[in-house]
């Protein structure tokens, strides 16, 4: 298996799995492997706010999450 890097040494690719990066934080922001892909969405403290999957670009999962004031999870909306 081959794997590549960036220029930050982060994984960007692991054989057919392809990972993208935010260019500032280098957090990972998707992945894609053949027709399905996905992408995370993160708040200003690096925290999950969004989680979404799809096969052939139609959506097959999306979930959204909000926290309170201490941080704390709860799921928004899940389709």
């Amino acid at each position: 298996m081959s794997f590549g890097y960036d220029s930050d040494s982060l994984l960007t690719r692991a054989g057919a799995l392809t990972l993208t990066r935010d260019t500032q934080n280098g957090s990972l922001t998707g992945t894609t492997l053949g027709v399905v892909s996905d992408s995370l969405a993160y708040n200003n403290f690096g925290e999950l706010t969004s989680y979404s999957a799809t096969i052939s670009g139609s959506p097959i999962y999306s979930i959204s999450y909000t926290r309170d004031k201490l941080g704390r999870m709860g799921v928004q909306s899940l389709r």
